[in-house]
Protein backbone atom coordinates (compact mmCIF):
# COMPACT_ATOMS: atom_id res chain seq x y z
CA UNK A 1 0.00 0.00 0.00
CA UNK A 2 0.91 3.62 -0.66
CA UNK A 3 0.03 6.27 1.38
CA UNK A 4 -0.09 10.07 0.35
CA UNK A 5 -1.55 13.37 1.46
CA UNK A 6 -2.45 16.58 0.33
CA UNK A 7 -4.36 19.51 1.36
CA UNK A 8 -6.73 21.78 -0.51
CA UNK A 9 -8.25 25.70 -0.14
CA UNK A 10 -11.28 25.41 -1.56
CA UNK A 11 -13.50 27.42 -3.78
CA UNK A 12 -17.21 27.37 -5.17
CA UNK A 13 -16.57 25.45 -7.94
CA UNK A 14 -16.17 21.24 -8.04
CA UNK A 15 -12.18 20.96 -8.08
CA UNK A 16 -10.55 17.22 -8.42
CA UNK A 17 -8.87 16.00 -4.69
CA UNK A 18 -8.35 12.42 -5.75
CA UNK A 19 -7.65 11.54 -9.15
CA UNK A 20 -8.73 7.96 -10.14
CA UNK A 21 -6.34 5.38 -10.31
CA UNK A 22 -6.05 1.56 -11.83
CA UNK A 23 -6.58 0.23 -8.42
CA UNK A 24 -9.03 0.57 -5.74
CA UNK A 25 -8.41 3.49 -3.38
CA UNK A 26 -9.04 4.45 0.24
CA UNK A 27 -9.89 8.60 0.91
CA UNK A 28 -10.30 9.96 4.33
CA UNK A 29 -11.02 13.53 4.01
CA UNK A 30 -11.04 16.36 6.80
CA UNK A 31 -12.83 19.79 6.62
CA UNK A 32 -9.87 21.61 8.40
CA UNK A 33 -12.19 24.45 9.52
CA UNK A 34 -13.98 25.55 12.79
CA UNK A 35 -16.59 27.13 13.39
CA UNK A 36 -19.96 26.61 11.88
CA UNK A 37 -21.60 26.93 8.19
CA UNK A 38 -18.47 25.89 6.55
CA UNK A 39 -19.48 22.81 4.44
CA UNK A 40 -17.23 21.08 2.32
CA UNK A 41 -19.12 18.85 -0.65
CA UNK A 42 -18.04 15.51 -2.79
CA UNK A 43 -19.27 13.68 -4.95
CA UNK A 44 -18.34 13.45 -9.15
CA UNK A 45 -17.53 15.89 -11.33
CA UNK A 46 -20.97 17.37 -11.62
CA UNK A 47 -21.07 17.78 -7.66
CA UNK A 48 -22.87 20.71 -6.53
CA UNK A 49 -25.37 22.17 -3.68
CA UNK A 50 -27.97 20.01 -4.24
CA UNK A 51 -26.68 16.57 -4.78
CA UNK A 52 -23.59 16.57 -2.87
CA UNK A 53 -22.52 14.84 0.74
CA UNK A 54 -21.09 17.41 3.05
CA UNK A 55 -19.41 17.71 6.19
CA UNK A 56 -19.18 20.18 8.34
CA UNK A 57 -16.68 21.78 10.10
CA UNK A 58 -13.60 19.37 12.01
CA UNK A 59 -15.59 16.31 10.25
CA UNK A 60 -14.09 13.93 8.32
CA UNK A 61 -15.50 10.89 5.86
CA UNK A 62 -14.38 7.48 4.74
CA UNK A 63 -14.57 6.99 1.01
CA UNK A 64 -13.72 4.09 -0.44
CA UNK A 65 -13.03 4.68 -4.47
CA UNK A 66 -13.34 1.86 -6.95
CA UNK A 67 -11.08 1.79 -10.19
CA UNK A 68 -11.69 4.66 -12.47
CA UNK A 69 -13.32 6.14 -9.91
CA UNK A 70 -12.49 10.15 -9.13
CA UNK A 71 -13.20 12.48 -6.09
CA UNK A 72 -14.03 16.15 -6.39
CA UNK A 73 -14.88 18.52 -3.58
CA UNK A 74 -15.74 22.16 -3.12
CA UNK A 75 -16.58 24.33 -0.23
CA UNK A 76 -19.28 26.99 0.66
CA UNK A 77 -18.56 29.56 1.30
CA UNK A 78 -15.21 29.79 -0.46
CA UNK A 79 -11.46 29.32 1.15
CA UNK A 80 -11.96 25.95 3.63
CA UNK A 81 -9.36 23.96 3.86
CA UNK A 82 -9.45 20.09 2.80
CA UNK A 83 -7.38 17.32 4.26
CA UNK A 84 -7.10 14.47 2.80
CA UNK A 85 -5.25 11.08 3.32
CA UNK A 86 -4.92 8.48 0.31
CA UNK A 87 -4.28 4.95 0.81
CA UNK A 88 -3.94 2.85 -2.54
CA UNK A 89 -2.82 -0.41 -3.60
CA UNK A 90 0.46 -1.14 -5.22
CA UNK A 91 0.67 -2.64 -8.41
Amino acid sequence: MTISQNQFTLGTVAELVCPADRNPQRVYVHNQETGTAKLIYFGNKDVNLTNGVHIDAREFIYFTLNRGEALYAFSNPAGLKLGILRQKADE
